[in-house]
C-alpha cells in the first residue's frame, strides 16, 4: 500500500493541488498530515476541505494551536503575528466556518498508528517536544534520540527541510514542506511510504507559485520574505 504523507501546508492551495494530483498519478490509497495546515498563506478554507475531500488524517502543529488559541480569544499577541508571519491568520479567523474551526481544534498533536504491522509515530516537532526543531544537520546525540523511542517509523515536519535517515532499525523522515519549502530548490515537498517493501521516496512537485505571489503582494506588500522563500535557490 502506498501511504501520502505532508507536512506543513501553511494554507498554500497551489502547491496542496499539485500534491494531491501527484498523489492519484502515484496512486496513493491513503494520506497522513503532520500539521501546520494554516498561517503565511491565504487558502486556509479550501486547503482544509481538500484535506478532508481526501480523508486525511491530520495533526496539529504549532501555528494551528496559536490559531486555535486566537479563536479562544487569546489576542494578546495578534498583532505581533502578523507583523512576523504575515496576514494568513487574519485570512484564517476571518474566513473560516464554526464547522471547519470545530474539525481544526480538534485535531490531536501527535498520532501512533500501526499499519501493516509497523509501529508509526505522527509528530509536528519531535517525539518529545511538539515544538523542537530537527533539522537534517541535527547532531547524533539528536539523531540516536530519535530512534530509541520504540517506532519502526517516525514522521516529523515542522522545519520545512526534507529529512530521511534510515539504518535499517528504524526510519525517521521529514516529508519537507508542501507550501513553503526552506531548503532553497522551490516546489511543494512531501513523501510516499510503501508498506510492501517499507520504502520511502521524498518528492517535490512544481506549481504556480505565481498566483501565491500575487496573493502576498495584496495581502502582505510589506512582508518580501512570505513570497521569495518560495523561488529562493541558492
Amino acid at each position: 500500500m502506498k501511504i501520502g504523507v505532508i507536512s506543513d501546508i501553511h494554507a498554500n492551495l497551489p502547491a496542496l493541488e499539485s500534491v494531491f494530483e501527484a498523489g492519484r498519478v502515484e496512486n496513493i490509497k491513503h494520506w497522513y498530515c503532520l500539521g501546520d495546515i494554516v498561517s503565511y498563506y491565504y487558502w486556509p478554507a479550501e486547503c482544509i476541505e481538500l484535506l478532508r475531500e481526501h480523508s486525511v488524517d491530520c495533526i496539529a502543529g504549532n501555528h494551528d494551536r496559536m490559531l486555535c488559541n486566537m479563536y479562544n480569544q487569546n489576542h494578546s499577541s495578534f498583532n505581533d503575528y502578523i507583523k512576523k508571519y504575515g496576514s494568513g491568520i487574519k485570512v484564517a479567523l476571518d474566513t473560516l466556518t464554526n464547522d471547519q474551526v470545530d474539525w481544526f481544534c480538534a485535531l490531536p498533536e501527535k498520532l501512533n498508528v500501526s499499519i501493516d504491522g509497523y509501529k508509526v509515530l505522527l509528530c509536528n516537532g519531535s517525539p518529545w517536544d511538539l515544538d523542537y526543531y530537527v533539522y537534517p544537520d541535527a547532531d547524533n546525540k539528536v539523531r540516536q534520540r530519535m530512534k530509541k523511542t520504540g517506532y519502526d517509523l517516525i514522521f516529523f515536519g515542522h522545519t520545512h527541510y526534507p529529512v530521511l535517515w534510515d539504518d535499517s532499525r528504524v526510519i525517521v523522515v521529514n516529508p519537507g514542506s508542501v507550501g513553503q519549502t526552506r531548503d532553497s530548490k522551490p516546489g511543494a515537498c512531501w513523501a510516499i511510504w510503501d508498506t510492501e517493501d517499507n520504502s520511502i521516496s521524498l518528492r517535490r512537485e512544481t506549481y504556480n507559485y505565481e498566483v501565491v505571489i500575487e496573493a502576498c503582494c495584496r495581502y502582505d506588500p510589506d512582508n518580501s520574505y512570505l513570497q521569495n522563500i518560495l523561488t529562493r535557490r541558492k
